[in-house]
């Protein structure tokens, strides 16, 4: 039995009964936290994805991912009026390699699960799958059904698919709720850019992403050792924890706010009509049928579904905005142009400052080492691509680790040596209050601050990040080696996501009082307090380190090290 979402658990109890998952001939994988946390609940065994993926799972996904990109890449020609063309392409492969990934991961499980275990019948949801014109999976798609009938075919075993209830995902009123901030912004851009006065005179204008990763930090800096600069954003500048409605409004309010809207673009037709042409010389292209292969098993069709329906209408919505940026640019030009990434329409910036000789800086919110083997060369490269290897003339190296990486991975910016500028700062002669106020009944502690991201469907990263069952795997195996050491407590700095949220987590961790979760409150006050840093390859790892926090790098799988000059400690 394979279930991915809880309501999969629950139609099928509904249909048949909770008895037939209690059955011994019977083996339950859970492919997400919520269907794991529900199954639990009802006391029924099952198993994870840790033990069907692995090392070799990563390795084999990445070598395949490298050829279908590399197929794609050769054959796709996206480029605008103005002449932009390397963020529609970047954009484009970064969206469908992601949704790749996920199939990858699928065929990978469940098929060596299959294997593993001797299985006769597959039993799963045939799921409604539904698109919301969003490039990434959204939070009620799932593509099981198709993967287990190719891979019992493949493997001649036997499956049977049970029907889902009807799924109130909400994609009419997200559909709605886009389409009326869409208008919004439209009007406010508009209008601000016939009545509002961007560039004040005698004024130097930095025209700026966000203020999030720290950015506001330097941004802040500029203001008060000049008293000429006006900055301008292109998103949101509220605190991130505020209600979704209200900081739109805030958006729209403030002077300093230009969003850029992706809808009423006459070309936009024109742009579509060259992106659908491309796809389709791809789709038929020779040898395109054996590249869409993993384990013998082919998924193009399932794959240019997702191209088709959510990924060229994404691609077109980066368009539009370009075409609304261009118009700002042109009227108002920065003297300055200030980002911590480069993806979608910020990538595009970039582009478009060279066009019109506006200096541009990129000041990366990520760490970069230099890779080591095959595996984390086709990770990071592609990583660089939003965050380091850009379009931007200039690029800020916060550290020696970023210069050996672009040494590694030649950029086209020129280097900016600048030394730490958003890694997290903290003042250690604060480390006693903090611990008062943060955790008091852990002042006398040694305190291990754990932070990793793991990833999950619409966002996989191989090899060089862990699944999310590695994730709780590896939390885990940490929390057994805690709880029997005396005087340690274990913090976990926790960012939820849709697919793992704290509760989540929480009933996923065996149970003790080693330790605690923590997702409110600043960074860099817990890395204040903290004795060690334990990370898989998060940045704060960096950031750890610039501010002399020890770290212990961990990965209970052996696959992947960070730092390559790392102490080795015995198992």
């Amino acid at each position: 039995m394979i279930f991915e979402f809880r309501d999969e658990v629950e139609s099928f109890i509904s249909q048949r009964s909770v008895n037939e998952l209690r059955k011994e001939n019977v083996c339950v994988l859970a492919l997400m936290p919520e269907s794991q946390v529900y199954l639990k609940q009802l006391q029924i065994p099952l198993l994870d994805t840790s033990n069907f993926f692995g090392k070799q799972g990563h390795e084999r996904a990445l070598l395949q991912s490298k050829k279908i990109c590399k197929f794609i890449k050769s054959l796709l020609v996206i480029k605008d009026d103005l002449g932009v063309k390397d963020g529609y392409i970047i954009s484009f492969l970064f969206y469908t390699r992601l949704f790749i990934h996920y199939i990858f991961w699928l065929i990978e499980v469940i098929e060596r699960c299959c294997t593993e275990w001797r299985i006769e019948k597959i039993i799963c949801c045939s799921r409604e799958t539904k698109h919301i014109i969003e490039p990434f999976l959204n939070k009620a798609e799932g593509h099981v059904r198709e993967v287990v009938v190719r891979v019992a075919k493949k493997l001649d075993v036997g499956y049977e698919l049970f029907g889902s209830s009807q799924i109130d995902n909400g994609l009419f009123a997200q559909r709605l709720k886009k389409n009326i901030s869409e208008i919004i912004k439209y009007i406010v851009y508009q209008t601000k850019l016939r009545v509002f006065k961007f560039k004040i005179v005698g004024n130097k204008t930095i025209l700026a992403v966000s203020r999030s990763y720290n950015l506001g930090r330097v941004l802040d800096k500029f203001k008060q050792d000049f008293n000429n600069i006006n900055i301008v954003y292109l998103n949101n500048i509220h605190n991130q924890k505020s209600k979704y409605t209200w900081s739109f409004l805030f958006s729209v309010l403030n002077n300093d706010v230009v969003q850029m809207p992706s809808i009423f673009i006459l070309s936009k037709k024109r742009f579509f009509k060259r992106i659908t042409e491309c796809i389709s010389k791809i789709k038929d292209a020779r040898g395109c049928e054996d590249v869409f292969e993993y384990k013998d098993i082919n998924f193009k069709d399932i794959v240019f579904k997702k191209i088709e329906e959510d990924i060229v209408p994404t691609i077109c919505g980066i368009y539009s905005q370009t075409m609304y940026l261009n118009k700002f640019l042109k009227k108002y030009k920065p003297d300055i142009i200030i980002s911590q990434m480069a993806r979608d329409i910020n990538y595009n910036l970039g582009e478009l400052a060279s066009m019109y000789g506006i200096p541009s800086l990129l000041i990366s919110h990520g760490s970069h080492v230099p890779p080591e083997n095959e595996y984390e060369m086709i990770e990071w490269e592609e990583h660089s691509l939003g965050l380091i290897n850009t379009r931007y003339r200039y690029i800020a190296l916060q550290s020696p680790w970023a210069k050996l990486f672009i040494d590694r991975v030649p950029v086209r910016s020129e280097q900016v040596i600048t030394g730490p500028l958003l890694f997290a700062k903290i003042d250690k002669s604060k480390k006693c209050s903090l611990r008062e106020r943060i955790v008091p009944e852990l002042k006398d502690k040694t305190i291990l601050l754990y932070a990793d991201t793991p990833r999950l469907r619409e966002n996989f990263r191989f090899y060089v990040y862990p699944t999310v069952d590695e994730y709780i795997s590896s939390l885990n195996s940490l929390i057994n080696t805690v709880r029997e050491m005396e005087g340690m407590h274990l913090i976990i700095r926790f960012r939820p996501k849709y697919y793992l949220t704290k509760e989540q987590l929480a009933n996923l961790l065996v149970e003790s009082d080693c330790y605690s979760i923590c997702s409110e409150g600043a960074f860099e006050d817990y890395l204040s307090i903290a004795d060690m840093l334990v990370s898989y390859s998060s940045t704060t790892i960096e950031e750890a380190l610039q501010n002399k926090v020890p770290v212990l790098l961990f990965d209970r799988d052996g696959k992947y090290c960070h730092i390559k000059s790392a102490q080795l400690l015995e198992p």
